[in-house]
C-alpha cells in the first residue's frame, strides 16, 4: 500500500476542520426568539427620541425611500435583515414622517406608539410599510384631533371650525404623492388600521 504523503495528510486535515466550521454555521431562518422580536406588543416602549430621529436616521443611509423598500414585505431575518431591526424600522419611517409634517410631540407619540402595536403581518398585501405608517399617522392624528370636541357639539360646529382631516394639509398630500399612497389606498389602509387598533384596544388606554 502506497503511503500517504505528507500534503495529503494536510490536505484531509483541512477538510475536517472545513467541516466542523460549516456545521457550526447556523442556518439562516428565523429562529423562535425572532419571531417573538417581531411581536405586536415588544416595542410598544423604547424607540429613538424625536429630536435623534429624522429621515436619513437608520438602516437606509439616508433616505427614508430606501429603508422602507428595504423593508417591503419583510417581517422575519432573511439573513441580513433582523425581525428586531425590521420592526425598529417600523418606528423610524413612522418618526420620519411625522417629523416632516412638524406634528406636535404628543401626536408624534400616539402614531409611533399605534404603529409599534400593530403586526403588519395580519395587513396582507397591504402592509407596504410607508402605506401603513401614513394611513396610522392620519388614523392617530384625527382621534386626537377630535377627541378634544364632544361627540354632540360636531354637528353644530361650522365647517371651518371642525377639526382639519390630514387630507386637507398639503404636506400630508406631498409625501402621499412622494410614496405613490393613492387617496383609495389610503382609506381602505386606514380602515385596517382603525380595525386592529380597535382589536389590541389602543385608544381605549388613552
Amino acid at each position: 500500500m502506497r503511503e500517504r504523503t505528507n500534503e495529503e495528510e494536510a490536505e484531509d486535515e483541512s477538510k475536517e476542520t472545513d467541516q466542523y466550521l460549516a456545521d457550526e454555521t447556523p442556518e439562516q431562518k428565523p429562529s423562535r426568539q425572532q419571531e417573538l422580536d417581531h411581536s405586536p406588543d415588544k416595542y410598544t416602549t423604547g424607540y429613538d427620541a424625536f429630536g435623534d430621529t429624522r429621515v436619513g436616521i437608520g438602516s437606509a443611509g439616508g433616505d427614508v425611500t430606501k429603508l422602507i423598500r428595504h423593508n417591503e414585505g419583510r417581517h422575519r431575518s432573511d439573513g441580513n435583515h433582523s425581525a428586531r431591526e425590521a420592526a425598529r424600522d417600523k418606528v423610524r419611517v413612522t418618526e420620519s414622517f411625522c417629523s416632516t409634517l412638524d406634528l406636535p410631540s404628543h401626536q408624534q407619540r400616539l402614531a409611533v406608539a399605534a404603529m409599534a402595536t400593530m403586526n403588519l403581518d395580519r395587513f396582507g398585501r397591504q402592509k407596504r410599510l410607508g402605506k401603513v405608517a401614513l394611513a396610522t399617522i392620519k388614523v392617530a392624528v384625527e382621534w386626537d384631533r377630535s377627541r378634544r370636541f364632544p361627540d354632540e357639539g360636531l354637528s353644530d360646529l361650522e365647517e371651518d371650525d371642525l377639526p382639519t382631516r390630514m387630507l386637507d394639509e398639503s404636506d400630508y398630500r406631498e409625501i402621499l404623492d412622494q410614496q405613490d399612497v393613492s387617496k383609495a389606498d389610503l382609506y381602505s389602509v386606514s380602515q385596517l388600521v382603525k380595525r386592529e387598533l380597535k382589536k389590541e384596544e389602543f385608544f381605549q388606554s388613552r
